[in-house]
């Protein structure tokens, strides 16, 4: 009677998962895919900090493109789940693409820390800095995620992935991939209140001097830029946090809880849940650019509308002022 009612609930449980993939592919691909174009597109959205945004939407798209299909393809049809390759691939996609945004988010925060800590270093940051930390952003949890096809997996032929796709994945690997992905988020979070302490204590302390012709102005705007900046860094790696932080630490916890205990039947429970939680987190990126970041949502308008030519040079020259803005900012905190 149990494992009858515990099948009916998985059975449920899938049937929401399919339900919900399904309505979050559409935007997840929509507006990543939007987001690269505009990156792509305009000249104000080509500097250091807008690429390396353009490399996490495209690990977003990717999640939309191929893992959301994938996952759903399996629902759909259950004999996927019973055979090696299938259970593995998924595996591979999971763990590899999240891992992408997981380490796209710590070089973020890492460049936008040097920004502030170390301004005059980070105006001399070469394109090939940059190249490099994007390419060891892909690279490193791509060749992780490969490693259960590799050999590191515990799959059963009896016990197949009917039930629970983790049974296909070696704990040891699980664990791993959990500890090194928790670890790039306290890393972030930390590199993240350094910027927020940083950047608030600037512009609450600095006070123009007197005499100096258009610094009041300057650091005005400069204001407003940094504290912009600075809540679209909040929401990125607090919804992060938010939804993979959960799913990695119960991974963690669950080894160290008895099997067949009632603790553990409850953790299985969260785990299932919050993984569920942290599939969604794909679409919620490239939403809360759109929505704080001004010259994000800006060509998000003249993209969607179909108007360049009348806008572009002006959105060129807020993109230059603002570059300047940005310099200024820097050069202050150094004196």
């Amino acid at each position: 009677m149990n494992n009858t009612n515990n099948t009916d609930l998985h059975r449920t449980f899938l049937s929401v998962v399919f339900i919900t993939e399904g309505i979050v592919i559409a935007p997840t691909i929509f507006g990543n895919l939007l987001l690269i174009c505009c990156i792509k597109r305009y000249k104000a959205l080509h500097a250091r900090s807008y690429i390396l945004i353009g490399s996490l939407a495209v690990s977003d798209l990717l999640f939309g493109l191929l893992f959301l299909p994938y996952d759903m393809l399996t629902v759909a049809f259950p004999i996927m789940r019973e055979y090696k390759i299938t259970c593995l691939l998924r595996a591979v996609l999971l763990y590899g693409l999240v891992g992408a945004s997981n380490t796209n988010i710590f070089i973020i925060s890492l460049e936008r820390h040097i920004a502030l800590t170390y301004p005059l270093w980070h105006l001399k940051l070469s394109w090939r800095w940059l190249a490099g930390s994007i390419a060891v952003a892909w690279i490193m949890p791509l060749l992780m995620a490969v490693l259960p096809v590799l050999g590191w997996n515990s799959w059963n032929v009896d016990l197949k992935c009917v039930y629970k796709w983790k049974d296909a994945i070696s704990s040891s690997f699980l664990m791993l991939w959990s500890y090194s992905n928790v670890s790039l988020l306290v890393i972030s979070c930390i590199l993240f209140f350094k910027v927020v302490f940083t950047t608030f204590s600037f512009l609450n302390n600095k006070s123009p001097q007197r005499g100096q012709f258009g610094v009041q102005r300057q650091l005005s705007v400069t204001r407003r830029t940094s504290i912009e900046k600075t809540k679209v860094l909040i929401l990125i790696v607090g919804f992060f946090v938010l939804c993979w932080g959960p799913y990695c630490l119960l991974i963690i916890v669950k080894p160290f809880i008895q099997e067949q205990s009632k603790q553990r039947k409850q953790i299985d429970m969260a785990e299932k849940y919050s993984g569920f939680l942290a599939v969604c987190n794909c679409t919620l990126n490239w939403v809360i650019y759109g929505l704080k970041n001004k010259r994000i949502r800006h060509t998000f308008k003249l993209t969607l509308c179909g108007r360049r030519s009348r806008h572009e040079n002006g959105l060129d020259g807020i993109s230059t002022i603002s570059t300047k803005q940005e310099q200024f900012s820097q050069l202050s905190c150094v004196k």
